[in-house]
């Protein structure tokens, strides 16, 4: 069946009592021949009868479903219409979504982030309840006691129903999907506003809440034609019929409902504090109500590409700087917070249903778009949308959908991309190695890859090169960095040396470097936060100024070259990069989250090694090198703050007389090649040729991550596994038993040797 139209009529003067009643007429098309039932979804409501052409149809309803018998058979290209009508309660999804009844007001939001699936048109009137059905949609809705209703589209009229009742009438051309489709009720008022599109046509905009709200909503949303504008620039025109925002006493969110989003009332408070929110809500308008994910696995179309949109507008209303932050801040906490919000890493697309709502649907696939303009550069990226939207208005789309049509606007591979960035979790780590002069004003420059729990190198990767000369003079270039080694060969202007080199000054590449950098005039503290180290100058030297740059790589420290037996940390280091002369003293400060049950839990490999292996906070030593090819060799001058206890896996390390290179934190290791952990019922050990893993009826999954913390092995088992390390290279090893039924985890650390 093909889904045509709804016209809807629903009732609300019981609405203090939580009760609606309804009569949906759908009109469908035939698909194929010989069709006699019609199924729609309709949930938790009473259906009273199925009518068409005046007589009464056969119906089952159970559950969710709704089954009715066709007077006749239908075939191909033929249409119909049945009319269901309906009364009862709608119901709210557990967490978020559904219908509501609150403070005089009532209205729905069209999707369940509990619900499966997550489409929530089914709660209120019975339909077709997916992302890719679209239809165009009438309205017929009664008040009383001075509420009206808002709906989708354009309201046709207004008129008395008796005593203080009143029928309202909309009609929305366009067809949406059923999670689009809207109503809510209250004693509402509306301000008319005008907006004229780039194609020159006026567009209606009306900010819709009860009459003493009015005021604040219009000052909250002050810039929302301006907003407006830069969607179009950058996206194309406004396609819908009307600008619409109806207030809500909601505080939890919004819903993109076309022509008439639902918005929080608590954030009109004649401010603009929460105005990326209503941004993020109108870029709906075409990254998800006009162009659709196919299905919830890929609903960062829709979400991750409305959180990038906060970003675009910020850059229209503000400038450049403000979208760099915004971008910048986005990405740190993808980084930080996103696996532990979601409960794992995962890839953008084929999300998990559980998680259709999470930090990587929204703040990662915002990264990715971002990361995605950096590949293409703005003209060839913005082309491309502007055009997508143009040629599949009204349709719905998959992951490869878009990387197949944004491929035909660059050179670049985006079906190398999609596979890296989109298809897999985790992110790349870049860092120079070292640098040379090759005389005269070239140099060459060895860049390295390291992982983030992503399971290869990434390819043919644009990101700026920064040259720094000891003035302060800096050069930039785009280069391309491909695999796990990039030798650079750079060509610098002539009479510039090079003091250092770094990368991605312009945070283009949203990889797994937190870096950030200052000039600081004066001494005392210097909060690099976003790197997450504190710097405090003690003695400013012989210089009016330094220059400070310090990058927190999110990968291993290179344990290649080690002065001595230490494991070294496999989940992040720091570089420190500073212009100060040889009287200047500089302090720094980092700090270690290892407590699994802390927010911050960033070092998850190091500490579950020492816990595994009896160590405590007392044996952490500091390590240095000044570059990558150097040898790491403990740092004399350090001080370890550990607070409250010295086996909480928190705490502080400071580091006095701090040079530029390169910091780790290590511990001492042994000899021991055999290494057994039992605990309970888990047992893990490992006899030079096999890990054996005994569960004793346990099920879980067993990873082996190597000493730069990427996973490579992964089997999910019950009692007993058995893996094989023949061909193995040399080295340390993190064995981890995660139980499925507790997700308590086990890890023991072994070294294999030939």
């Amino acid at each position: 069946m093909d889904i045509l139209h709804y016209d809807i009529t629903l009732d609300f003067t019981l609405m203090d009592d939580d009760l609606i009643s309804g009569a949906c007429r759908v009109d469908f098309r035939s698909l194929m021949d010989e069709v006699q039932l019609l199924h729609l979804d309709l949930l938790a409501l009473t259906v009273d009868s199925v009518v068409a052409n005046n007589a009464l149809l056969d119906f089952q309803h159970a559950g969710e479903s709704l089954l009715i018998s066709l007077p006749q058979a239908m075939q191909t290209n033929e249409d119909a219409a049945v009319t269901v009508y309906y009364h009862g309660t709608p119901v709210e999804d557990p967490t978020w979504g559904g219908f509501y009844f609150s403070s005089g007001y009532a209205y729905n939001l069209g999707v369940g982030f509990t619900s499966v699936p997550h489409n929530f048109g089914r709660v209120w009137f019975p339909c077709f309840d997916n992302f890719v059905e679209r239809s165009s949609y009438s309205y017929h809705v009664l008040t009383n006691e001075g509420r009206t209703a808002y709906c989708n589209g354009l309201r046709t009229g207004v008129e008395s129903a008796g005593d203080d009742s009143l029928l309202t009438h909309w009609q929305l051309q366009e067809e949406i999907p059923t999670y689009l489709a809207c109503v809510a009720v209250a004693p509402y008022t509306h301000v008319t506003q005008t907006y004229q599109s780039i194609t020159g046509e006026d567009i209606p905009v009306w900010l819709t809440a009860k009459p003493a709200d009015t005021t604040d909503m219009k000052l909250s949303m002050i810039n929302l034609h301006n907003c407006l504008l830069g969607y179009e620039n950058n996206y194309g025109p406004y396609r819908w019929q009307k600008v619409g925002y109806s207030a809500v006493p909601f505080s939890s969110g919004a819903l993109e409902h076309a022509t008439n989003i639902a918005y929080p009332l608590i954030t009109l408070d004649g401010t603009t504090s929460y105005e990326t929110l209503y941004a993020h809500e109108l870029s709906h308008h075409w990254w998800g109500d006009l162009v659709t994910c196919r299905n919830a696995a890929d609903m960062w179309l829709n979400e991750g590409w409305a959180r990038y949109s906060e970003a675009i507008f910020l850059e229209h209303q503000y400038g450049e700087i403000s979208y760099n932050n915004n971008i910048k801040n986005l990405h740190k906490d993808v980084l930080l917070y996103a696996h532990r919000n979601d409960g794992g890493r995962y890839p953008v697309s084929g999300i998990p249903t559980e998680v259709t709502y999470g930090d990587h649907v929204y703040n990662k696939g915002g990264d990715i778009a971002h990361t995605l303009r950096s590949y293409m550069g703005d003209e060839d990226f913005f082309e491309a949308i502007r055009d997508l939207m143009e040629q599949r208005q009204f349709t719905d789309h998959s992951s490869e959908d878009l990387r197949d049509f944004f491929q035909q606007y660059t050179q670049r591979d985006l079906t190398a991309f999609f596979d890296q960035w989109v298809f897999e979790p985790g992110f790349p780590e870049f860092r120079v190695e070292h640098f040379s002069t090759q005389g005269g004003n070239t140099y060459e420059v060895i860049v390295q890859q390291f992982m983030h729990y992503n399971s290869d190198y990434y390819t043919d990767v644009p990101m700026m090169l920064t040259a720094r000369d000891a003035n302060g003079a800096t050069h930039s270039q785009l280069v391309i960095l491909d695999g796990q080694e990039t030798v650079l060969t750079v060509q610098l202007p002539e009479g510039f040396v090079a003091d250092n080199f770094y990368l991605n000054e312009d945070r283009g590449i949203s990889m797994a470097v937190l870096a950030d950098q200052k000039i600081a005039y004066n001494d005392g503290l210097n909060d690099l936060d976003y790197a997450e180290m504190d710097i405090n100058i003690e003695v400013m030297g012989g210089v009016d100024s330094i220059f400070l740059r310090v990058e927190n790589h999110w990968a291993a420290a290179d344990d290649q070259l080690v002065q001595g037996d230490y494991y070294l940390s496999p989940d992040r280091w720091w570089s420190l990069y500073h212009t100060g002369d040889s009287s200047t003293e500089i302090t720094g400060t980092i700090r270690y989250y290892g407590n699994e049950n802390d927010t911050k839990y960033f070092d998850p490999l190091f500490f579950e090694y020492l816990e595994a292996n009896g160590y405590n906070e007392d044996s952490l030593v500091l390590m240095y090198r000044p570059n990558g090819i150097s040898a790491w060799a403990v740092w004399p001058n350090y001080e370890l703050l550990i607070s409250p206890s010295i086996d909480n896996w928190t705490g502080r390390i400071r580091i006095n007389q701090m040079h530029s290179g390169q910091y780790a934190w290590a511990v001492p290791t042994g000899p021991t090649t055999v290494v057994e952990r039992k605990d309970n019922d888990i047992s893990i050990f490992y006899n030079r040729s096999n890990i054996s893993l005994r569960a004793k009826g346990k099920r879980g999954t067993a990873e082996v991550f190597d000493a730069n913390g990427r996973m490579i092995k992964s089997v999910s088992l019950v009692n007993t596994v058995d893996l094989s390390t023949q061909g193995w290279s040399e080295g340390v090893y993190i064995v981890r038993w995660t139980d499925q039924a507790t997700n308590e985890q086990r890890s023991v650390r072994i070294v294999i040797e030939q």
